[in-house]
């Protein structure tokens, strides 16, 4: 369960997202953690995730379209 203001995932934390507008699971890492939702969405945390392969920033994402990927290294950089 998502809680506003205590968000599950941190700063290069490696996520695994999806959400109605991806036709595939995508795989980032986070830039930016918006613990208190985002403008149109205040109900749970949202994130800004960096994906190198398309060199793109997706922003807002919401934690329940997100899953921490296993054997996750925030110090090691994903490729």
């Amino acid at each position: 369960m998502s809680i506003l203001g205590k968000p599950k995932y941190t700063f290069e934390d490696c996520l695994e997202f999806k959400n109605q507008y991806m036709p595939e699971a995508k795989r980032g890492q986070v830039q930016i953690v918006d613990a208190w939702g985002t403008f149109g969405q205040t109900n749970q945390p949202s994130y800004d995730i960096y994906v190198p392969e398309e060199n793109c920033l997706y922003k807002h994402i919401v934690e329940e379209a997100c899953r921490l990927v296993e054997g996750n290294d925030k110090h090691r950089k994903i490729r």
